[in-house]
């Protein structure tokens, strides 16, 4: 299975890929090959007295919108949102099939000028309330659309967001059921390129990294970051490095794990100096949009 494994790796990277996403991988592959998971989702299941908010204050004008419309304003609230980065947009279609779906509905967020600026599909279905798509990109939308949907007549709401999304905190209960839900499982097809690609900060001196990857030899090596850029390098010479698996690598890019809380697990090795460099050109926003 390890040489099978190889040579697909090897074929799709032949065949120019950069980045692979599996559905449905077994539990036996999962943190194995250098496949981990790259996005998670939290959702949070609440009745309806856990759905007030410690504080409301918004001046926001928040209408059902229907069709084609619902479709043009979301689209444009999600264009606004994603700028330079990939917008991911979760699709609750494999859901919204099902039979027992009663009623779909998009909601849009106006500020005081009429525009658009944030938006929340959602969905009913045995009296639970779904919400799978939510963006904003205003401070005082979020809060508006879900006090609007907070009235509706439900036993539950079922919220997934992004594991680091802050707004469940903003709710008077702490006392909340939560589940997290690795949703994008993936592995680094070719990193030279990945790297020399990806959006990092600068730091105030160069990384080096130690990549390991067993089941695909050509990622493995010494790669330098250094003024934003991520490079292949021959050597990292007398300088100390960072040593990585390729999985962990490809979590950490994608902001799914903390470089400081693998460290201190031991799954990154090299001095604390340099770790603290590496949490210093990881990008602040992770580097894509997903709703």
């Amino acid at each position: 299975m390890d040489r099978q494994m190889s040579g697909l790796f090897e074929e799709w990277r032949n065949q120019g890929c950069h980045l692979v996403f599996f559905d449905h991988v077994p539990l036996s592959f999962k943190r194995k090959y250098g496949i981990d998971t790259l996005i998670s989702l939290r959702e949070w299941r609440m009745t309806a007295e856990c759905l007030y908010l410690r504080s409301f204050n918004s001046s926001c004008e928040v209408f059902e919108a229907d069709g084609i419309r619902g479709e043009y304003l979301s689209k444009q609230i999600v264009r606004k949102l994603s700028g330079h980065k990939t917008c991911l947009i979760s699709s609750s279609g494999d859901l919204t099939d099902h039979m027992s779906v009663t009623q779909n509905s998009l909601f849009v967020a106006n500020n005081d000028k009429g525009e658009a600026i944030g938006y929340m599909k959602c969905f009913l279905a045995d009296q639970k309330l779904h919400i799978k798509e939510w963006a904003a990109i205003s401070l005082k939308a979020k809060p508006a659309l879900w006090n609007n949907i907070r009235t509706l007549p439900v036993n539950e709401l079922i919220l997934t967001v992004q594991e680091s999304d802050s707004f469940p905190y903003q709710l008077k209960n702490p006392f909340i059921t939560s589940r997290q839900l690795p949703v994008f499982i993936g592995k680094i097809i070719n990193l030279p390129d990945f790297m020399a690609v990806f959006p990092f900060n600068n730091a105030e001196s160069p990384l080096y990294l130690q990549v390991t990857d067993s089941s695909l030899p050509a990622n493995s090596g010494i790669y330098c970051i250094e003024d934003g850029t991520g490079r292949a390098v021959q050597s990292a010479g007398c300088r100390s490095v960072v040593s990585v698996d390729s999985g962990i690598l490809a979590a950490l890019l994608f902001k799914s794990l903390n470089p400081g809380m693998l460290y201190e697990a031991g799954f990154i090795n090299g001095s604390a100096h340099d770790v603290r460099l590496l949490e210093k050109a990881l990008p602040g926003e992770k580097p894509y949009c997903f709703l």
